[in-house]
């Protein structure tokens, strides 16, 4: 694999950095905690919270991506199912990067302000790629289900 150019890899960490904004600001909304987003910063009653580059995803999504096609070519036949399983990998990356700024949020706004600062925010990444990793799972078994019903669907003429 050649590594994708600086500009492009910008690109992608500009554009998960902004759908994990919103994910996370609709997050909120959603639980009924007031927050008001102003470019990547979330603000939340008792203190902001920035989505920097870091907070991104890239490093867990392109792992999200590469299991993805290893498992696809093992376990799909169909091209469509293969490019909608890789596809996938995009809304999971973007809900679990934003379930997981939701998370640290709630828990320092909640338990311990330590939390945004703690080991859970610094290494826990692999807790919510595990999320991820389940998510993409169910939709593997979707999608096998897809292309076995898809099997029995086709009508072979003279039999």
């Amino acid at each position: 694999m050649v590594p994708l150019p600086h500009p492009a890899i910008g690109k992608i960490v500009g554009g998960l950095q902004v759908a994990s904004m919103y994910a996370t600001s609709t997050l909120f909304k959603v639980a009924g905690v007031p927050v008001l987003a102003n470019g990547f910063i979330i603000s939340l009653p008792g203190f902001d919270i920035e989505i920097a580059k870091e907070c991104s995803g890239i490093r867990s999504s392109i792992v999200l991506v590469v299991t993805a096609l290893v498992v696809q070519h093992f376990c799909l036949r169909a091209g469509w199912t293969k490019a909608v399983f890789v596809l996938a990998v995009v809304p999971l990356a973007i809900a679990k990067n934003a379930v997981r700024i939701f998370t640290l949020s709630m828990l320092a706004m909640k338990v311990d302000p330590g939390f945004l600062k703690g080991s859970l925010h610094h290494e826990g990444g692999i807790v919510f790629y595990l999320l991820a990793l389940g998510g993409l799972l169910i939709g593997l078994r979707a999608l096998q289900t897809a292309e076995r019903h898809q099997g029995r669907s086709i009508v072979v003429p003279g039999r």
